[in-house]
């Protein structure tokens, strides 16, 4: 049952939808959504602005209007998936911080290892 409350407590709105918190190697946190909930999509090129990849669009769940700014770090329109993670820390520093201080508050969800690294390593120690 604590496991269902963590990964409620997991789960953001972005735009129009949903997203939910995982975390990374660096214990920063990202937001994995549908790409169909961003406003737009970025430009599909690596030498873009980040201003175009920054998205307004994530808060707590039943918020009218989320206003914590996001940038782009992934985006596959065909699958439908994003990944959102916090905006530059020098030409967006309030933003950036806004992001790390409400990402405290959140609860990733916890992910494993895939079953064949976790027997590979198993092996290993036999």
């Amino acid at each position: 049952m604590q496991e269902l409350l963590k990964a409620i407590q997991s789960v953001l709105q972005v735009g129009i939808g949903r997203g939910f918190v995982v975390e990374g190697r660096n214990d920063d946190k990202y937001v994995v959504t549908a790409s169909h909930c961003l406003m737009n999509l970025p430009p599909a090129h690596p030498n873009s602005y980040a201003e175009e990849r920054i998205y307004p669009a994530v808060g707590p769940l039943g918020t009218s209007e989320p206003k914590i700014w996001t940038e782009c770090l992934f985006v596959d329109p065909v699958s439908d998936i994003a990944v959102l993670g916090k905006p530059d820390t020098q030409s967006l520093s309030d933003e950036c911080e806004a992001y790390e201080e409400f990402m405290e508050q959140t609860t990733a969800l916890p992910f494993r290892r895939p079953v064949q690294e976790r027997r590979r390593r198993l092996a290993a120690c036999s």
